[in-house]
């Protein structure tokens, strides 16, 4: 079995088993803390992420040069001073950033968040356990990032699985046994998280045994590779801010509560990024050895095929989070009162995650190839857009509207970015891409959907029922979606995709 094959096989392992502890605990969490705390979590979620723009493009930049380097691993010594460089520089970054974020908690406590109930001194507690967190989290980032450039993803995902089940798992026996509170909870993140970044800096180290030298830090790394660090590190701020900016905005602009409604629908639209991740995370290494060989033919054909198997993978879901938000929402959490309030915000998420993720291959293409000038110009102009479309439309449609203007933005990806960047690689690529690796899924699915919402109304409402009728959709959508694909690109899908890429 090829790597790639096993690599997908290990990420899609991880990832559903990640999005069951969240289907799992999620319910959990907000049924023994209440939806403002909620708010909290999604609020410091948010933040973190925005705090990734200090990565400075290094874990891509990493990922990126060990794919390049694997190939010669064992007579490259080069390797552990890049692990040495690249750690030791992530280690700094995040302690700034954790004290950074200590150092702002009475600001986010007394003056960002709007709780009704919730004591400001819990939440000006709970940030600064949130600053701990990112100290001894953030490191492993770098670590599975160099994991994931040698290809070896099974080590990330059988770590995955672990720390979620402990983290989910060991969190609600906390609140339940112990202490229903945000101290209590952020407490056993840090100590998750800081055992995960040992397992992986331990598991990095062990896949480079054999390498020569002990490993030291060394500025002419960072002289060959800042140029691509530089791209990655206006990308990473701008999509930082292109992905965030709609939280942390509407953290401040509702109350705690509705914003724990955004949080809650933001979290399970989510999910449509777990369904592709285990692709795009295995497929980003190859593609960069191919582009690196000018291997344009297989290139091509291993990104239609990845293309196809992310519509395929994820069109069924998004029609059930658009079409049936609150009841998919009612049979997860078996509440009326979330369901009804966080349902309609999901089905517009939804929608404009659906459209960022079919731009995610056509955007690793052109990191495979080095080029990083076109998305930076496209992001920065999208910023500029996106602060003032939400700040209109959170003030005529509340919650709903931030979702909104994430759709317009996206949409723009789609019709106005894309066919600049089919125009410098894959140039002959484009209609086929609109075409069969989008539409061809995208038209079958919602007229599935569509039949399956206008049954609905002639059944009774029930959890029970619910739950079958969304179970039906996306089996149904799915065998549909299937039925619509040649028989070649069915089989290819599944299996020869990691044998054409090798």
């Amino acid at each position: 079995m090829s790597n790639v094959k096993t690599n997908i096989i290990a990420n899609y392992t991880g990832s559903i088993w990640q999005m069951a502890m969240g289907i799992l605990f999620v319910p959990l969490y907000i049924k023994f803390l209440g939806i403002e705390s909620y708010g909290v979590i999604g609020f410091f979620a948010s933040l973190q992420a925005a705090l990734f723009l200090l990565d400075l493009g290094l874990s891509t930049t990493f990922s990126r040069e060990m794919a390049r380097i694997a190939p010669t691993l064992s007579s490259n010594n080069n390797i552990r001073n890049s692990l040495s460089t690249f750690s030791g520089i992530y280690w700094v970054i995040a302690i700034i950033a954790g004290a950074l974020f200590m150092a702002l908690s009475p600001l986010f406590a007394d003056h960002w968040l709007k709780a009704d109930h919730t004591p400001v001194l819990v939440i000006r507690n709970a940030t600064i356990l949130m600053g701990i967190s990112i100290i001894v989290r953030w490191p492993g980032t770098i670590y599975s990032g160099g994991i994931n450039g040698l290809q070896k993803q099974v080590i990330i995902n059988v770590v995955t699985v672990v720390m979620s089940t402990i983290r989910g798992g060991g969190v609600v026996v906390l609140l339940w046994l112990v202490s229903p509170t945000l101290t209590a909870f952020f407490l056993w993140q840090i100590g998750c998280n800081l055992a995960q970044t040992i397992i992986y800096a331990v598991a990095i180290r062990y896949e480079l045994r054999n390498v020569p030298g002990k490993g030291r830090f060394d500025w002419n790394i960072l002289k060959l590779t800042w140029k691509f660090s530089a791209g990655m590190l206006g990308i990473n701020i701008l999509a930082t801010l292109l992905i965030q900016t709609d939280k942390i905005l509407l953290s401040k602009l509702v109350s705690l509560e509705q914003f724990g409604y955004y949080a809650l629908a933001g979290s399970v639209a989510g999910i449509l990024y777990a369904v592709i991740s285990p692709i795009t995370g295995a497929l980003f290494p190859r593609f960069t050895e191919l582009a690196a060989f000018k291997d344009e033919k297989n290139l091509s054909t291993v990104f239609h095929l990845a293309c196809q198997a992310v519509s395929l993978a994820v069109f069924p879901i998004w029609g059930i989070m658009t079409f049936f938000p609150n009841e998919l929402l009612f049979v997860w959490t078996n509440n009326h009162s979330l369901a009804n309030n966080a349902g309609p915000v999901l089905a517009i998420i939804a929608t404009g995650n659906l459209l960022n993720l079919m731009m995610h291959m056509p955007y690793n293409i052109q990191l495979a190839y080095g080029y990083t000038k076109l998305t930076m110009i496209v992001n920065a102009i999208s910023v500029g857009l996106l602060i003032p479309l939400i700040f209109i439309f959170v003030h005529l449609y509340g919650i709903k509207g931030g979702a909104f203007s994430l759709v317009i933005l996206n949409s723009g990806y789609i019709l106005i970015a894309a066919p600049f960047i089919y125009r410098k690689y894959l140039i002959n690529e484009k209609w086929s891409w609109y075409f069969t690796d989008i539409l061809r899924f995208a038209l079958p699915c919602i007229g599935t959907v569509l039949i399956a919402k206008y049954c609905k109304q002639f059944i009774p409402e029930s959890r029970f029922i619910s739950l079958i009728v969304v179970s039906i959709t996306v089996t149904v959508s799915l065998g549909i979606m299937i039925a619509f694909m040649p028989s070649s690109t069915r089989s290819k899908i599944g299996t020869t995709i990691a044998k054409m890429a090798h």
